[in-house]
């Protein structure tokens, strides 16, 4: 379970398993600007998207809003044993 969050107000988070593993502070700005591409599973080299995630992704959710660390932990909670 990867979750990541990225606000004006607070940077970038990654949280595996429920937990916060990374933290890049500092204004990036929101991803709903317009000027903004949006890719997932690639990595952007200089203004080139080089590099694509050979494997696959699921259950991909994307919320309109920041999730907070607990909401974070709850949804991860929620599907511990799911899948085992």
């Amino acid at each position: 379970f990867v979750a990541c969050v990225r606000s004006s107000e607070e940077g970038e988070k990654i949280y595996v398993d429920g937990k916060l593993d990374g933290h890049k502070a500092g204004n990036n700005g929101d991803l709903t600007e317009s000027s903004w591409y949006n890719y997932l599973g690639n990595y952007r080299s200089s203004s080139m998207y080089t590099e694509w995630y050979k494997g696959s992704l699921e259950e991909i959710t994307i919320w309109d809003r920041p999730l907070t660390g607990a909401e974070i932990k709850y949804l991860y909670q929620s599907q511990c044993g799911k899948y085992q």
